[in-house]
């Protein structure tokens, strides 16, 4: 039902364990389902980031199933995000669905109590989580054939502007775009930015985020102009 595709940092250190849980919770998932990781192969810029639109474009063609969802490699999600993604397909030829993000110092999956990771999940974005503010978007389902149409430009994964740019982008093609932030749990282990050489501010304010910045233009839209709330489609 559902390709899961994500661009992982070099599994070293804290992100060794932060993705490979991140990649059990996804394979977990109650549904049928296909994980594609883009750590090789794809095209990039000079530095040698990842290029997106080259990630999408692969994604898409590599996808077992015609729902996609790209989201970065720290996010965790519990079944309701399989739940509400069917409802969303029920209802709309084409979509983009996309929420807020709930931050948690750290969790630990344990594979011998998989039943119970969706509890687990839930308590602790209600005890230490914190809401990410709607600017920053760490998830994107949408359906297979809308990829060629969105016609993504070069944009450096991990760096700014592209994500509120997608969503501008759907919006101009008249695809629905549905906030999904009170009923799907997106929880996002925070890490360090110690994969960079300029650490945070090199992700925020490089040449790579400057160039990200430069092709989205004025086009910047964040999950606050979504089109639908999904509990107003109950």
């Amino acid at each position: 039902m559902i390709t899961f595709f994500t661009v992982p940092k070099p599994f070293q250190g804290e992100f060794a364990f932060i993705q490979n849980q991140t990649i059990d919770n996804w394979k977990h998932l109650p549904c049928d389902k296909q994980v594609l990781l883009f750590d090789q192969d794809v095209r990039t810029t000079s530095q040698g980031t990842p290029l997106l639109n080259d990630v999408f474009s692969q994604a898409a063609e590599k996808a077992r199933y015609d729902i996609l969802i790209y989201a970065n490699a720290d996010i965790l999600f519990t079944a309701d995000l399989v739940r509400w993604t069917q409802f969303i397909r029920s209802k709309f030829g084409r979509f983009l669905m996309v929420g807020q993000r709930t931050d948690v110092p750290s969790i630990h999956l344990d594979r011998r109590q998989i039943s119970q990771w969706d509890a687990l999940l839930t308590e602790t974005a209600r005890k230490h989580g914190k809401l990410h503010p709607p600017s920053g978007i760490d998830y994107f389902v949408l359906k297979r054939d809308m990829v060629k149409e969105i016609q993504m430009p070069s944009f450096a994964v991990g760096r700014p502007a592209w994500d509120n740019w997608l969503i501008a982008r759907c919006l101009e093609l008249g695809y629905p775009v549905v906030d999904a932030t009170r009923h799907v749990l997106a929880v996002h282990q925070n890490h360090s930015f110690s994969h960079l050489h300029g650490g945070r501010k090199e992700s925020r304010h490089g040449i790579e985020a400057q160039e990200n910045i430069r092709l989205a233009g004025d086009k910047l839209k964040t999950i606050e102009d979504a089109t639908h709330c999904l509990e107003d489609l109950l």
